[in-house]
């Protein structure tokens, strides 16, 4: 049995992942080491996504090759969203047994040329959530015997948790690397990694062996070995130095098969490169952590076939903490960052330690969960901090990474409306609006020459969050226009119209649509905290308006 196989049902929860999306796939042979096309198959599915006032994909932007990389062709950025969707199973008396959730990936915009890809990216989500359903059910069935049993421990609940990140969004790849986290007891979780790489052409899922260069996969086990042994101490791993390869090597055999003794490798292809996750138990003790190690494209080019190269080179991608990252632009120059809790009487305070080449930087932050990613524009990175605080409100902590050192984080008051930012160019940035309701509210932004969001709208599009629509009471006085844009002329509209909720200033005005296609702009002012329109208070001419407390 091979020293590195990962226990515990979380091994069972990446096997069922790998399994239902490799079904028809070719095995890779590094013996063989020949590069194979993508396979036939796409995975189609007739299930709609839910959009709400979300845009088209960003236009193709023409790229320009960084200071000492080869040149590459600039892609075109694809709008994929993603949000998350939780379960929970309860005993018959109420306590908590099983909580769990999984991601929901779609793509935003319509464009045929993309269909099979779209429609791919669904039926991956329908499986990420059967997969985590079958999980929870087990789960379940396990507390109820514990506490039939007598061995459940009060107050204690198990948890199954798959956690996704676009590490990449264009129109030649969709990268996405799944975190699966599980605790069924014991002494601490257990996690693993998926990743799933589509040909955004066609929707076929890449294997390995698709996107490297002939002869390339044979020579990798001894690449990452050597990267590996690098970047960390000999006795981190299991084999001894001279045996890591072929550690490796049998892990990367196992990558997609349904009979894996070993979770395989889990691979991504980036912005900037292509990178191999490790995970506990893979080749090195659940104390040692992940290890991840990346090959840039522009310091490797025999590695990676050039027409999966050929990327945007201004992105915002997923950061992964604790473990060392080269920033792109830079030879030598990486981040690493880390966080414990405080030693404060604040139990959500949080250390942050920031170290960038041979600088560290430290901060406590407040916050319930937090996500990190890394900007590159041009020639420049920074790190976007997303914090998540009270009452489900986030915001960002933007550091610049461009110095010797980093600088102290300024910070933005909102945060990604979707956890799935690919694009510096076209962030999409969210706040909470309560003019008429409290609603979720978004608008686009691109990055300004110090790295901090540069609004592009001056109004928010509403995301509805409690209330999607509101019904008139009484006739009212508004602004009518054909088209978002442009002027319109003032109108009475009838008692009993049903105005859907559309866009605002946050200030003066909301937008609404109605049944017919028109916008209808409909003037607002506070008055001791309370909405009116024409001095008149907002809930004797409007029906269905909702606060949060």
């Amino acid at each position: 049995m091979k020293q590195f196989m990962m226990t515990g049902i979380c091994v069972l929860l990446i096997t069922g992942l790998l399994t239902g999306c490799s079904a028809g796939q070719k095995n890779a042979s590094i013996e063989t080491a020949q590069s194979a096309p993508a396979g036939e198959e796409t995975a189609a599915t007739n299930s709609s996504q839910e959009s709400v006032n979300e845009a088209a994909s960003p236009a193709h932007r023409e790229g320009s090759s960084e200071t000492g990389e080869k040149d590459r062709l600039a892609a075109e950025p694809l709008a994929i969203y993603m949000d998350v969707q939780y379960q929970s199973e309860t005993a018959d008396d109420g306590t908590m047994l099983v909580s769990g959730h999984y991601p929901r990936i779609w793509m935003g915009g319509e464009d045929s040329r993309y269909e099979a890809l779209s429609q791919a990216i669904t039926a991956y989500t329908e499986k990420l959530a059967e997969s985590n359903a079958q999980e929870i059910a087990q789960l379940k069935a396990d507390a109820e015997s514990g506490m039939k049993d007598g061995w459940w421990t009060e107050g204690s609940y198990y948890t199954s948790e798959l956690d996704a990140r676009v590490m990449r969004s264009d129109s030649t790849v969709v990268s996405v690397l799944v975190t699966a986290s599980s605790f069924s007891g014991g002494a601490h979780p257990n996690y693993g990694y998926q990743a799933v790489n589509f040909d955004s052409r066609t929707g076929t899922e890449l294997e390995l062996n698709d996107v490297l260069e002939d002869g390339q996969l044979d020579n990798l086990p001894e690449m990452l070995s050597t990267k590996l042994l690098e970047m960390y101490p000999p006795e981190t791993f299991y084999a001894s130095a001279k045996d890591l390869a072929g550690t490796i090597r049998t892990a990367l055999l196992d990558t997609g098969k349904d009979d894996a003794e070993s979770g395989g490798v889990a691979w991504t292809l980036g912005n900037d490169g292509i990178r191999f996750y490790f995970a506990p138990y893979e080749i090195a003790p659940y104390a040692a952590g992940t290890q991840m190690v990346m090959f840039r494209y522009a310091d490797h080019p025999e590695l990676v076939k050039q027409e999966y190269v050929s990327t945007s080179l201004d992105f915002i991608e997923p950061f992964m903490m604790d473990v060392p990252t080269t920033l792109p632009g830079t030879k030598a120059k990486a981040l690493k960052v880390s966080y414990l809790p405080g030693g404060s009487s604040d139990e959500d305070e949080y250390t942050f330690t920031m170290t960038l080449g041979d600088n560290t930087y430290t901060e406590d932050i407040h916050g319930y969960h937090f996500d990190p990613y890394l900007v590159h524009k041009g020639e420049r990175n920074y790190l976007y901090l997303e914090v998540g605080v009270e009452s489900d409100w986030k915001y960002l902590k933007i550091y610049d990474l461009n110095g010797n050192q980093i600088l102290e984080a300024k910070e933005f008051d909102r945060g990604f409306r979707y956890e799935s930012p690919t694009d510096p160019d076209h962030m999409e940035l969210a706040t909470r609006t309560d003019l008429l309701s409290t609603n979720g509210a978004w608008r686009r932004y691109t990055l300004d020459a110090a790295g901090m969001p540069k609004e592009i709208e001056t109004y928010d599009y509403i995301q509805p969050d409690l209330v999607s629509s509101l019904t008139t009471l009484k006739e009212l006085k508004a602004e009518v226009r054909s088209s978002e844009q442009g002027s319109g002329t003032e109108e009475t509209i009838a008692a009993s119209t049903v105005l859907n909720f559309y866009a605002t200033d946050e200030e003066s005005w909301v937008d609404f649509k109605d049944a017919d296609g028109h916008f209808i702009r409909i003037a607002v002012s506070k008055n001791d905290g309370v909405d009116q329109i024409d001095g008149v208070p907002a809930e004797e001419l409007l029906d269905g308006m909702m606060f949060a407390g």
